[in-house]
């Protein structure tokens, strides 16, 4: 235990405890019907009033969902773990990339444990742009993608202290753009989304200490 609380701390224990809090809190409220109209609320924001099988806006902006979602699907994840990974270890060794390769391979599976733990399911609001199998909370977009562009940030802004601010900027907006593009979509509830931001963030700050190149 002095050994967690060494390598943690006391701040950091309170935000990861505090993070897990706010995670349940919230996943009881979803998935006890507690947010229905805000989750059926996001939903319609994208569609029209005549037709609830059209997007709102250019036809385009379908394609540029569909374009942005795959940025947080398996393929592109996965590949670049694996180019973190790599990264890591030309840069920091065995040890440091050992540790990126688990807090990201096992964040990713993290994802199927949760879904069949609540076994919520799809929206049925509108009509799906995409097919999709799989259960709905939390996201596996959502919190995939802010692990995986959270952590390659993570190891960037190590490497350019001074871009510190616009790296954690792009990465934000690229997870975030994900996870907008899934209720965009009609694919997942806007809750499953802010759900996985949720999972990802506490699964951050627990991993953070171990795997920071430079230990302050």
């Amino acid at each position: 235990m002095s050994m967690i609380a060494e390598k943690y701390g006391a701040a950091r224990l309170r935000l990861v405890f505090g993070l897990l809090a706010a995670f349940a809190i919230w996943a009881w409220l979803a998935n006890t019907g507690q947010l229905l109209d805000f989750d059926t609320a996001g939903l319609l924001l994208f569609r029209t009033d005549g037709d609830l099988s059209v997007t709102v806006g250019p036809k385009w902006l379908v394609s540029l969902g569909l374009g942005i979602t795959h940025m947080g699907g398996t393929v592109a994840l996965v590949g670049l773990s694996l180019l973190l990974v790599a990264a890591v270890w030309r840069r920091a060794g065995t040890g440091r990339a050992l540790a990126y390769f688990l807090s990201v391979g096992l964040g990713l599976a993290l994802v199927a444990l949760l879904k069949a733990l609540f076994h919520r399911a799809r929206p049925d609001v509108v009509e799906h742009l995409m097919h999709e199998t799989s259960l709905s909370f939390p996201s596996g977009h959502a919190t995939r993608s802010a692990i995986v562009y959270l952590t390659i940030a993570l190891f960037l802004s190590e490497l350019r202290p001074e871009w510190r601010r616009g790296i954690y900027l792009l990465a934000s907006l690229i997870f975030v753009a994900v996870g907008v593009s899934r209720v965009f979509l009609g694919v997942h509830w806007p809750s499953d989304i802010v759900g996985g931001w949720l999972v990802a963030l506490t699964w951050l700050a627990l991993w953070r200490p171990w795997l920071v190149l430079n230990q302050r």
